[in-house]
């Protein structure tokens, strides 16, 4: 896709070049235009993903961190994953396996699978499950 032929207008044709460079290998280039897309909340849960992996840049738990919270307002489901993983191990923030617990718990409830054995997991190590 190329971007002269996407208007700065065109939030979608912007999410989905930025996607493409993504998905095709060019994870600097997804970067770049996710950042210049960062006011709506899927380039935010991008942005975050791509800090807590270091994928397209430097790995850096507490960017994603921000991000991911973004995004959440937002309404963008793995972003709640994400943010209950970062509780769960104290990446970007504190350690605090409430919160991940409650944020598996919205993602779960939006039917995120991952959430859902997450949520799990944690549940029968408080033994909470038979």
């Amino acid at each position: 896709m190329d971007n002269e032929y996407i208007s700065e207008h065109d939030i979608d044709g912007r999410i989905r070049q930025a996607q493409s460079y993504y998905d095709n290998r060019d994870p600097k280039k997804a970067f770049e235009l996710f950042n210049k897309l960062s006011d709506v909340p899927y380039a935010q849960y991008m942005l975050g993903d791509m800090c807590y992996t270091g994928i397209g840049t430097e790995r850096d738990y507490g960017a994603a961190f921000q991000w991911f919270n973004k995004a959440v307002k937002g309404g963008v489901v793995p972003a709640a994953y994400m943010l209950g993983l970062c509780y769960e191990f104290g990446n970007g923030t504190e350690k605090d396996i409430g919160a991940a617990r409650d944020y598996y718990e919205v993602a779960a409830e939006l039917g995120d699978d991952s959430a859902k054995k997450r949520l799990t997991r944690i549940m029968a190590d408080n033994g909470e499950l038979d």
